[in-house]
């Protein structure tokens, strides 16, 4: 727009009759002011062009929604972001892996599906031990114990820390449990008796049971 008033004012004053040379050199000041003035105001507007078309803009709307919890909305997010041109490898990595960890929180039957797709498509990603722990624990949560364990054992229970490993090594022991894997179970158990946190008590409960049912009598009392 500035271009083109520039143009008009250039045309209104080329076509009157010859001025003198004082009006003429306060006309070029005007016109070079003009100019100038349009120069400013042109970047501006490719600037908003450029944060208009941000081909991140749904992946990171989707990790806002992600860490307050609204697994819903994040999920709609990270599936749009997948439909976006020119994003970056690492972009559509992490927005496939969390389009299915979304899933696994909301319990939908199509967390299995989109898990084992992102696996089979990215697997160098730095996400795939993330992504095998998550596909255990919803498969935990289905109480499909036999798929919850064939899972877990391809996770790295040496890259958790706190809950997470007391959690993977609970969960473990119980999935073991339901499938009558006793030793596997009392192994898994005893990772966990003597470390504080929420899982404590139970670990201690079913090592001492399993204790129990094979005859050590001495260690299910010392539980």
């Amino acid at each position: 727009q500035g271009a083109l008033q520039i143009f008009l004012l250039w045309r209104r004053f080329s076509d009157l009759p010859p001025a003198p040379d004082r009006i003429m050199k306060k006309i070029l000041r005007v016109f070079l002011l003009a100019l100038c003035l349009g120069s400013f105001v042109l970047p501006s507007a490719g600037q908003q062009t450029a944060v208009y078309h941000d081909v991140e803009l749904q992946y990171k709307t989707g990790l806002d929604l992600f860490n307050k919890q609204k697994y819903g909305a994040a999920q709609k997010e990270f599936e749009a972001s997948l439909k976006m041109d020119g994003l970056s490898m690492a972009t559509i990595d992490n927005s496939a892996f969390y389009r299915a960890w979304c899933a696994a929180l909301l319990y939908h039957a199509e967390a299995e599906y989109l898990f084992l797709e992102y696996l089979d498509q990215f697997p160098e990603s730095p996400n795939r031990q993330r992504a095998q722990l998550e596909l255990a624990r919803y498969f935990y949560q289905q109480k499909k114990y036999k798929k919850s364990i064939e899972w877990f054992e391809r996770s790295n229970p040496n890259a958790l820390t706190g809950d997470d490993y007391s959690e993977y090594y609970f969960k473990t022991g119980y999935a073991y449990y339901k499938t009558n894997e006793y030793d596997k179970a009392s192994q898994a158990f005893s990772k966990i008796i003597d470390v504080h946190s929420k899982y404590n008590s139970a670990a201690n409960y079913y090592y001492a049971h399993i204790a129990y049912l094979n005859g050590q009598y001495e260690t299910a009392l010392k539980s």
